[in-house]
């Protein structure tokens, strides 16, 4: 009987690395049966991966799968975080938060300490995770506010992703700031920001036209002065030289 369940226990997971493998479009199951993860299985998936960089994919793979079934596992995937994680498989949980919807709002405390940690691109994971998740994100908008000043332009980018989807407008000046960034990803993201924040980030309406001139920045600046209605009113000559763009 102990050979049998050891068997059974490969067996399963070698059709879970096949099943969650397969990727995005995928949820079938090598017999072709739509093929539904559960706790258990996600578990057991996990314990099985051997080192950093096969958790990681795991759970970067298991982060592809529908909204439903995440919200259904994401507490074990969050578990693994007090296992000694490294930065990938930080990054990779903070992704699997970010696709459990709702459910993954339950967590802004677990993502929210990555905010501090050593590894910019777990920093800038944990800024998307809690972009979505609303009040529950308010405990971490003191140090969202202070990666807007992060060396890394990924992080400050991250960090006015969230702070724009939290619309904090008590962070629009310092995000304001950002509109003279040295990156201008980081500009434009600054500005969508801000047009998210409504009345607070109206303010900034005539320095987030300027940006109108940047290529690399101009599509969030259309979408701050859109964002904006009325405040934008006086930069229409700015805004139908856009049309001009080829870009476009």
């Amino acid at each position: 009987l102990k050979w049998l369940k050891s068997f059974r226990r490969a067996e399963v997971g070698m059709a879970l690395q096949v099943a969650v493998a397969a990727g995005k479009g995928s949820r079938c199951a090598p017999w072709g049966i739509q093929s539904v993860l559960s706790r258990d299985d996600v578990w057991l998936l996990l314990s099985q991966s051997g080192g950093e960089e096969e958790r990681a994919s795991a759970i970067v793979n298991l982060a592809a799968r529908s909204t439903s079934e995440l919200a259904g596992c994401v507490d074990v995937i969050v578990e693994v975080l007090g296992q000694e994680a490294g930065p990938k498989v930080k990054a990779a949980v903070c992704q699997a938060v970010r696709g459990a919807g709702a459910v993954g709002a339950l967590y802004a405390q677990e993502v929210g300490y990555l905010l501090d940690d050593q590894d910019a691109d777990v920093r800038y994971q944990a800024c998307l995770a809690l972009a979505g998740m609303g009040d529950a994100s308010a405990a971490a908008l003191p140090a969202l506010a202070r990666l807007l000043r992060d060396d890394s332009e990924v992080v400050r980018y991250g960090a006015c992703a969230a702070l724009g989807g939290l619309e904090a407008t008590a962070c629009a000046d310092d995000v304001a700031a950002l509109l003279a960034d040295r990156s201008p990803e980081v500009q434009g993201a600054a500005c969508w920001a801000l047009g998210k924040m409504g009345r607070a980030g109206v303010g900034s309406a005539p320095a987030v036209a300027k940006r109108l001139t940047e290529p690399r920045c101009r599509l969030q600046a259309l979408r701050a002065l859109a964002m904006m209605r009325g405040a934008a009113a006086g930069y229409c000559m700015e805004i139908c030289e856009c049309l001009t763009d080829e870009d476009a």
